[in-house]
């Protein structure tokens, strides 16, 4: 765990050193919100541009850090911990992607936001499919209702079952990326609605059946 730690440290240090170098060379502003054709509509200061990704990065890894310091159920869950420290080193793999993203847009390579952003849901939510199964009963992560929280049997299958939707739904989500235009983003928000629905259908299915 705390191997994983360093190595999350060492990515949100390397994108902020990557604002650092670019810094001087990039436009004065850079775009910091894309429409749904990824287009880039919304535009910042470069320092606010730079730096906004890495600054969330960091509140990221505290939020993760004392969250089990919240609920002592976590805290006493190994399995957990390990859990929630791998979804949050996808984040930040993924978010400094998306910096990276940010600097090569600056200096003009024409590149697609979506290609970036699509396959890093897609990737987080196959992660959040393969580690829920590992998640022990707590009240910060996981499906978190009063009948998942008061029995746990159904709190285990709940999420066993959930892991399957989370894991197929980022395969899904991962090949949307591959559809045209609008097809793209309405099969996209399809099936993220889809794998929301169908965890909360999973839930009653168990709860119906214990």
């Amino acid at each position: 765990m705390m191997k994983k730690n360093l190595w999350n440290w060492l990515i949100v240090a390397l994108s902020f050193i990557a604002g650092m170098i670019s810094y001087s060379s990039l436009p004065g502003t850079l775009p910091v919100h894309w429409n749904v054709y990824g287009e880039p509509d919304r535009y910042a200061g470069k320092m606010f541009a730079l730096f906004l990704i890495p600054a969330i990065m960091v509140l990221l890894m505290l939020l993760f850090k004392y969250l089990p310091k919240i609920d002592p159920k976590l805290a006493a869950s190994s399995s957990t911990i390990k859990s929630t420290d791998s979804i949050n080193q996808i984040l930040m793999l993924g978010l400094a992607a998306i910096q990276g993203f940010n600097i090569a847009y600056g200096y003009g390579v024409q590149l697609d936001i979506q290609m970036v952003v699509i396959p890093f849901i897609g990737i987080l939510y196959i992660t959040i499919g393969n580690y829920l199964p590992r998640m022990k009963p707590n009240r910060i992560v996981g499906i978190k209702t009063p009948l998942t929280l008061n029995n746990e049997q159904v709190w285990r299958k709940t999420h066993q079952l959930s892991a399957k939707i989370f894991f197929w739904g980022g395969f899904l989500i991962i090949v949307t990326v591959f559809l045209p235009g609008m097809l793209q983003l309405i099969s996209f928000l399809t099936v993220v609605v889809l794998v929301s629905i169908l965890s909360v259908f999973s839930l009653v299915f168990v709860a119906k059946k214990n």
